[in-house]
């Protein structure tokens, strides 16, 4: 079985380079970076914000994956 980690480097969009995963209680965040140079926040497979750096997308990721923890 693959983890998620890598399954995510399957499935990500073609362009977008995947720089971190977050595992939380609500499921996988990940943050990407395009071709462009902004960083996506991803939840599965869809974008879900688009940031200008990669430290607000950080931020976002976490903040998203938090509030999906909390059903």
């Amino acid at each position: 079985m693959q983890s998620f980690k890598e399954f995510a480097k399957n499935i990500s969009p073609k362009g977008h380079k995947i720089l971190k995963v977050f595992d939380m209680k609500g499921g996988e965040t990940m943050v990407t970076k395009d071709k462009q140079g902004k960083f996506n926040v991803m939840f599965d497979n869809q974008v879900v914000d688009t940031l200008r750096t990669e430290k607000e997308a950080m931020r976002a990721a976490k903040q998203f994956g938090s509030m999906m923890g909390k059903r």
